[in-house]
């Protein structure tokens, strides 16, 4: 309980300058404005939350998410939804051995799940 309690009081305010800088790099980037969606709101809330228009996350971890949800009994699918964990295993398997560079240098690899996936 004790740190929990020290975790709660360290919790500051967001850092509005902070926050204003961050927005202000961002529309002066060569993108349309507000084109990367909520990532641009999560990283706003990170320099917020960090007091630094420019912060750095030391810890990463990238998720990257699938499933049919049924919209192969819909029609709307180009393959069965039988197909559907080998394919978000060759995706995941891509990302973790190709394209996460990144989160192995700064978080040590990319972790798999299964969730929301029938074998």
């Amino acid at each position: 309980m004790e740190k929990m309690n020290q975790t709660l009081a360290e919790i500051k305010p967001l850092d509005q300058k902070a926050m204003a800088g961050v927005r202000k790099r961002q529309d002066n980037l060569t993108k349309p404005q507000g084109s990367l969606g909520q990532l641009e709101s999560l990283s706003v809330q990170i320099a917020g939350i960090k007091g630094n228009p420019r912060p750095r996350v030391a810890q990463k971890v990238i998720f990257t998410l699938a499933a049919d949800h049924g919209v192969t009994k819909e029609g709307v699918s180009a393959y069965p939804s039988e197909v559907t964990p080998q394919m978000v295993y060759n995706s995941s398997r891509r990302r973790c051995d190709q394209r996460s560079r990144p989160a192995h240098r700064s978080s040590g690899g990319c972790r798999r799940s299964r969730s929301g996936v029938r074998p």
